[in-house]
């Protein structure tokens, strides 16, 4: 006979074997997983499955808010989704996703995100109801296209400055993450994401990658941001990441609990995948 499974809250005595599960699945650092539980992880929201002191499936919230014509709601940012490979395909995730919709309906949350790990996925999670509204798209900008001679004075955002500077450049709907989620995207434990403002003209935030200077998010006045960044980092060219309408890469998912508005081409942020 099937052994029958219920998700339930984590415990802090399941962070091992949640560190340990994160870790196959995704192929994280320690470092970084460490960095994620330290300053993000709370065990009211993490959710999971447990088979004795073994953890067979895990999910995250990340407390959120998301601004819609001015107006905020709560919202749950679902992040590193994952189910041990000897696991799957057992309904696990669906016994997940059904607890974490009763809890989101009892906590009065009324949207769910998330970011799939790889193309196949978006299939998968819209059996779960979630639905595609983040696109992004990439362009390649030049160095000598950016060239000012003036200069500019920069200071790097807090996470109050940056919410700050998020409602006042960027008009479309958008989420806003909570200082936990803040701390653990955006001041990573190498230092990698950068975040600065330019005061009266905008804000960015760029990533030093292996492969260069890639802009996640900048709102404001494009040519002073862009020939600032060429300042700092003394690169020749930056990917640029856009929000796109519908037809760019699809890239995050939203769910709808009960009678929520509903979310078009909504703006999600920096590129952290679950």
């Amino acid at each position: 006979m099937q052994k029958s499974f219920e998700p339930d809250f984590a415990c802090v005595e399941d962070f091992n074997s949640l560190k340990i599960l994160w870790q196959k699945t995704f192929g994280d650092s320690t470092e970084t997983i460490n960095n994620f539980f330290e300053n993000t992880a709370e065990c009211k929201n993490i959710l999971c499955v447990k088979d004795g002191k073994n953890i067979l499936s895990a999910l995250y919230i990340i407390d959120s808010e998301i601004v819609l014509d001015g107006k905020s709601y709560s919202a749950g940012y679902i992040y590193a989704v994952a189910t041990d490979e000897n696991y799957r395909n057992k309904g696990l995730m669906t016994l997940l996703f059904n607890k974490l919709f009763a809890v989101s309906r009892e906590r009065k949350i009324s949207y769910l995100f998330l970011v799939p790990a790889s193309e196949s996925l978006f299939g998968l999670y819209e059996k779960s109801g979630f639905k595609t509204c983040f696109y992004y798209c990439e362009r390649c900008v030049l160095k000598s296209d950016f060239q000012n001679s003036v200069e500019y004075h920069t200071v790097e955002l807090s996470y109050l400055k940056y919410t700050d500077a998020r409602k006042f450049y960027c008009k479309s709907n958008f989420t806003l993450f909570s200082e936990k989620c803040f701390n653990s995207f955006y001041r990573p434990v190498d230092d990698s994401v950068k975040i600065i403002s330019i005061p009266n003209f905008g804000y960015c935030v760029y990533e030093i990658t292996d492969n260069g200077v890639l802009m996640h998010e900048l709102f404001g006045d494009k040519k002073i941001l862009l020939n600032k960044v060429f300042e700092i980092t003394n690169q020749t060219e930056i990917i640029l990441r856009e929000p796109a309408c519908n037809g760019g890469t699809p890239y995050g998912m939203v769910k709808i609990i009960d009678d929520s508005p509903e979310i078009k081409n909504a703006f999600l942020g920096l590129a952290e995948g679950s």
